[in-house]
C-alpha cells in the first residue's frame, strides 16, 4: 500500500517537508494492533506505526525544475533519479535564515521533521509529473485533443 502526498506546482522542498510535520510527529505515538491468530501474545500484536507503514509516495505534478545534482560527491554526467533527488533533500541539513532564535529554532523543527519522516516511512518514492503543455493549453485543457499534450506527459 501506498500513502501519496500530493504536491502541486512541481517544487519538492522544506515547505513540502513542513506540510507533514504533525502527521509525522503523530506517527510516533500511533500503535497498530496486529493479529496472527495466536491470543497469546502478551502485548496483543500491537507494532508501532513504522513496523507497518505503508510506503510514502511523493507525487510532484507539473514538475519544472531539472534534478541538478549539487552534491560535488556525485557524478556530474549523470542526472539524479527522483527517489535519489527526494532522499537528497531529506538528508540534507536544515540551515536557518538568520541567527535569530525563531529562525534557528524553525530550521531545528524542520530537522526534526525530516527525521520523523525517515524514521516513519522507511520505504519512500518520487514521482514526477510533467506538465500536460504549456500556459495557453492549460487554460483550454477541458477541450485538448491528446496529439496536443506534450508526448512526455502521456
Amino acid at each position: 500500500s501506498f500513502f501519496c502526498f500530493n504536491v502541486p506546482g512541481g517544487v519538492l522542498n522544506n515547505q513540502t517537508f513542513d506540510q507533514l510535520s504533525v502527521m509525522a510527529h503523530l506517527t510516533k505515538h500511533v500503535r497498530m494492533s496486529v493479529s496472527d491468530g495466536n491470543d497469546d501474545d502478551d502485548d496483543g500484536g500491537a507494532t508501532s506505526f513504522a513496523e507497518q507503514a505503508p510506503c510514502l509516495c511523493f507525487v510532484v505534478r507539473d514538475k519544472h525544475l531539472d534534478n541538478a545534482e549539487h552534491n560535488p560527491e556525485h557524478d556530474a554526467t549523470r542526472r539524479m533519479t527522483d527517489d535519489e533527488y527526494m532522499e537528497d533533500l531529506l538528508s540534507a541539513p536544515v540551515k536557518p535564515e538568520s541567527r535569530r532564535f525563531n529562525d534557528m529554532a524553525k530550521a531545528d523543527e524542520q530537522h526534526k521533521t525530516k527525521a520523523a519522516i525517515k524514521a516513519c516511512f522507511s520505504t519512500r518514492r518520487c514521482i514526477s509529473l510533467p506538465p500536460p503543455g504549456d500556459a495557453e493549453l492549460l487554460r483550454r485543457f477541458e477541450t485538448v485533443e491528446e496529439s496536443e499534450l506534450k508526448p512526455e506527459f502521456l
